[in-house]
């Protein structure tokens, strides 16, 4: 049941990430990650033998990678309750991000969003 949640989440995410984009650029151009459209996914193993990670799914539907995962960040915490991050992405690019159960939160670097970094 909470795969099927996650997944509908993430069609629902994709979708509405997807829904009005600036004009695509010409396949052949260069792709900057700090300015593309991708989602950023807060993860955890339901079965809690497995550490949360951070997902980052192509969500420009004009990219022949869209809806795919293009990179993951696995944090040193096993999962106990990934929680929540930020509602909007903020202006920074610093995402905060916690597991409730353990009390940890992250910080994470998405300015690129294809080489995400632990902050802290």
């Amino acid at each position: 049941m909470p795969f099927r949640l996650i997944a509908i989440f993430l069609a629902f995410g994709l979708h509405s990430a997807a829904a009005p984009a600036e004009a695509a650029a010409p396949a052949e151009a260069p792709r900057d990650p700090s300015h593309g459209h991708y989602l950023i996914v807060w993860v955890g193993d339901h079965a809690g033998k497995g550490n949360d990670f951070l997902a980052v799914i192509d969500a420009d539907p004009a990219s022949a990678s869209y809806g795919h995962l293009v990179t993951t960040l696995p944090t040193d915490q096993r999962t106990e309750l990934v929680h929540h991050t930020e509602y909007t992405m903020p202006a920074s690019g610093m995402l905060f991000a916690n597991d409730h159960n353990a009390g940890r939160t992250f910080i994470f670097d998405v300015r690129n969003a294809l080489a995400p970094k632990i902050v802290t």
